[in-house]
């Protein structure tokens, strides 16, 4: 068994995290090449933890180059 693979960004509600960090750790995940991904993220905006989820998933649909995107794998990557 690995550790699991933590991710902090700083800014997590920012421009590049939603352009770049996320979509592209999104498609590590779903290439397999991130067994057990933990993301932390802080920001200056008050964001629960389910809303934090909403934005990074909506940060995927909209910059993220995958096609085909799954529901199913976007939950297992919001877990």
């Amino acid at each position: 068994m690995t550790a699991a693979t933590t991710v902090i960004l700083f800014g997590a509600t920012g421009d590049l995290a939603k352009r770049k960090l996320i979509p592209g750790m999104f498609h590590l995940f779903k290439s397999n090449l991130l067994d057990d991904l933990r993301i932390v993220g802080t920001s200056l905006d008050e964001m629960t933890p389910d809303a934090f989820r909403d934005l990074a998933l909506a940060a995927i649909r909209e910059f993220g180059t995958r096609k085909g995107l799954d529901d199913e794998d976007l939950r297992v990557f919001a877990q």
